[in-house]
């Protein structure tokens, strides 16, 4: 014991071998703080790889800066935020200074006032207010050594804090070994692995750790079974004899390991997973009331959602459980309505039942008349009867729900985003302003309470509204966002490219569009399960097929939603179907979806609604008659933030008008139709309206297209709020920065743009008058 302790006390007080890329990577980490930048370096490697040394270097280098250190203990593991409290006690006297929420969220997280719920979010928004406070006066780098021993609460903290670092002047080192649990946490960091030393450098050290005592041959092949970990080099000296290192005894067939890396491995061990058999499935026997076991069906339903497998939510154990007469109402709606929202998330895919089937449950639930109904029940409500009686006795409800999730101030039930569902419900019935109210409600509330989860679901929603309203700048704003906040909560995966497949088919652009159709149907549907996302993604097929003149590939795409009747894009899809079944001689495809159409927007009765209505109509009208259903279409749309559709109307008008030969007529809806994709970007669309009008005589208008800022999307962002504005502080709240990192994208702003204050913003970014 005593000859181990002097070898690991010596083993900090050698000097470095090999390291040279590492402390290169280190130096250069608190050079960039000094320059008033931040930087995140994770260092990984196995126990005794020598990562302490390497912070004890980063601790001289960063000599003239402010440190805090914090070393993970095993035994504070299982207490939340144990470690995070060790790491700002230094600071604690400075919490005041920080905005209500995050005060109280911080302060509640380390037990200092009664009652107060720490929100991680909030936390994380907290800590890293907190240290670019610190580092204002002096830049600052934080040393975290162990953080495989860190609680889970902190270790989910520093990563937050560690990707929302900009312009502050805090570095964040940290060292930890790859254990199972650990590493997703720390996902997308700057990550640098240790490895064993090479064999010269492991000699070196070896001849410094015992000077003289060890043979050539003994050292190469202490080298070769310790893999060059430097600590156990040095144990090693300490467990073999003096004539075994001269080599004058001879070595055993393995050679010795010290207990230091004997407990180490056994703590890998014990941390495997454990037998198949042995599923918190072998409690179910003990849980006696339907409380218990609906909160259990619940918990196992919320791991195989985040586990990737939406498909397998919806079982019939889980159905059985929340129609329970004895279980209170409150908690069987919430099962229920998670339930029926993974049905339709999932559709086709949904293993063991239907969404037929968790429909009629939820008709069963008990409570379902008590009133004034919840937010929960106007849902469940809103989505049963859609799926089981249709659309038209669903309207009342389906409005209902728009109207309370509008102003609701709840964001989610359980693991849900009421956002998300907001979204099928307002789509559903084709009503843009609706779906643009709730979305923005869902947008400002989520980042007034730092609900990263729900601010993701909504800012999706959110681009696919921008698009709609031909503002496709905007979209790309926001998609950036949503891919920031994706990557804080670890939901940012290779399937992103998804979710902005109709933005690229609105631009044209094939290539982009088809690889993230290939995305969702390969990796979000049949990989996890989401069904709406492939459908999403034919949808979109579409969108791009028409804009460039394919009608059949068209209604190739869209001919299975008439047959699935997809809740939410599945009435959006419907006037393409119209126009590509139309244009490519599918007349009965074509009547079948109007008359659909026609029930629907009719019983909806919103601009957008009425006006794809009377465009569709006007598509399958043989006479004069179309004439004055298209002006009717683009009277109604023009009452909406359907952009893209009052431009696909122009467009639609002129074809007819130029086909009877009212040249005249048909140059000014042309015109018109070209100028608007062209100004939004919808760069097929306007090539087939600039074909048009070149067969009426006239070429299509030259439009100066303004040069672009040069800005990168969070630039684009901090430049927008600012020109609305905003202040610093609004604007660091909303993007989840600090103060500092705003006044840095500022400044660049300003240079790129050549201004000298932020009154020339909103002018510098407005588009010049046609």
């Amino acid at each position: 014991m005593i000859a181990r302790s002097l070898a690991q006390a010596g083993s900090r007080t050698l000097p470095l071998h090999g390291r040279h890329d590492e402390c290169q990577a280190i130096d250069e980490l608190t050079a960039t703080v000094r320059t008033g930048l931040s930087a995140t370096l994770v260092l990984v490697g196995e126990a005794g790889i020598g990562k302490t040394r390497l912070l004890e270097h980063a601790a001289g280098a960063a000599a003239d800066l402010r440190v805090a250190r914090v070393v993970g203990v095993e035994p504070e593991r299982r207490l939340a935020y144990a470690a995070l409290h060790r790491l700002l006690r230094p600071y604690l006297d400075r919490i005041d200074r920080l905005p209500g929420p995050q005060r109280d969220a911080l302060a509640g997280a380390f037990g200092l006032v009664a009652g107060v719920q720490a929100d991680r979010f909030l936390v994380g928004l907290a800590v890293l207010t907190l240290l670019a406070d610190v580092a204002r006066s002096l830049p600052l780098v934080c040393l975290v050594d162990d953080a495989h021993w860190l609680d889970p609460e902190t270790v989910a903290v520093l990563a937050f804090v560690a990707r929302r670092l900009h312009a502050d002047s805090v570095g964040v080192l940290i060292a930890a070994r790859d254990e199972p649990g650990l590493m997703p946490a720390l996902d997308g960091l700057p990550t640098l692995t240790v490895a064993g030393l090479p064999s010269q450098a492991a000699c070196d050290l070896l001849a410094q750790a015992a000077p003289g005592r060890i043979a050539p041959p003994v050292a190469a092949r202490m080298v070769a079974e310790t893999r060059g970990n430097p600590l156990a080099l040095i144990e090693l000296t300490a467990e073999l004899s003096a004539d075994q290192l001269a080599g004058g005894a001879s070595l055993p067939d393995r050679l010795p390991l010290s207990d230091h890396m004997e407990a180490h491995f056994l703590r890998h061990v014990r941390t495997m997973p454990a037998a198949a058999g042995l599923r918190l499935e072998q409690a179910a026997s003990g849980l006696h009331t339907p409380t218990m076991r609906a909160a259990a069906q619940q918990t196992k339903a919320t791991l195989a959602w985040f586990g990737g497998g939406v498909a397998t939510v919806v079982s019939a154990m889980m159905l059985e459980a929340a129609t329970d007469p004895e279980l209170p109402a409150e908690l069987s709606h919430g099962i229920l309505f998670e339930a029926l929202t993974a049905a339709m998330l999932s559709r086709q895919h949904t293993a063991g039942t239907t969404i037929a089937d968790v429909a009629h449950a939820a008709r069963r639930a008990p409570g379902r008349d008590r009133a004034p109904a919840s937010t929960t029940q106007l849902l469940l409500d809103a989505l049963a009867t859609r799926v089981l009686d249709g659309f038209v006795p669903a309207v009342p409800h389906l409005r209902a729900a728009t109207a309370v999730l509008r102003d609701n101030r709840e964001l989610a039930h359980g693991s849900i985003p009421f956002a998300m569902v907001g979204n099928w419900v307002a789509e559903e019935l084709l009503d843009d302003e609706g779906y643009e109210a709730i979305l923005r409600h869902a947008v400002s509330l989520a980042r007034e309470r730092g609900a990263l989860h729900a601010l993701d679901a909504a800012l999706h929603g959110l681009a696919a509204a921008a698009t709609w309203a031909g503002d496709f700048a905007q979209a790309d704003n926001i998609y950036a966002e949503a891919a920031d906040v994706g990557a804080m909560t670890g939901t940012g995966d290779n399937g992103a490219a998804a979710w902005q497949i109709e933005l690229l088919a609105w631009r044209g652009e094939e290539a982009p569009a088809r690889a993230a159709a290939d995305a969702a149907f390969s990796y979000w549907e049949a990989r996890r399960g989401y069904g709406v996302v492939g459908n999403h993604a034919r949808y979109s097929l579409a969108i791009l097929e028409l804009g460039h003149g394919r009608y059949a590939d068209a209604l190739a795409w869209t001919l299975p939603g008439l047959r699935d009747d997809v809740v939410g894009p599945g009435n959006r899809m419907l006037p393409n179907l119209i126009e590509a079944a139309a244009r490519a001689g599918d007349r009965p495809s074509a009547e079948a979806a109007l008359a659909r159409l026609a029930e629907r927007a009719n019983a909806s009765g919103t601009a957008w609604a009425l006006g794809v209505l009377a465009r569709s109509r006007a598509l399958l009208t043989d006479d004069d008659g179309a004439d004055a259903l298209y002006r009717e279409a683009a009277e109604h749309l023009a009452g909406s933030r359907m952009v893209t559709e009052l431009a696909r109307t122009h467009l639609l008008h002129g074809e007819w008008l130029r086909r009877r030969k009212r040249r005249t007529e048909a140059r000014r809806q042309l015109g018109i139709a070209h100028d608007a994709f062209t100004g939004m970007g919808a760069a097929a669309f306007a090539e087939r309206a600039r074909v048009e009008l070149l067969a009426t005589g006239q070429h299509a208008r030259t439009r100066a297209v303004p040069a672009g800022h040069d800005l990168t999307p969070q630039e684009a962002r901090v430049a927008a709020l600012a020109a609305a504005g905003a202040t610093n502080a609004e604007i660091a709240t909303q993007l989840f920065v600090t103060d500092s990192t705003v006044e840095y994208h500022l400044n660049k702003i300003f240079r790129k743009l050549g201004l000298t204050s932020r009154r020339q913003l909103a002018g510098a970014l407005r588009p010049p008058p046609e």
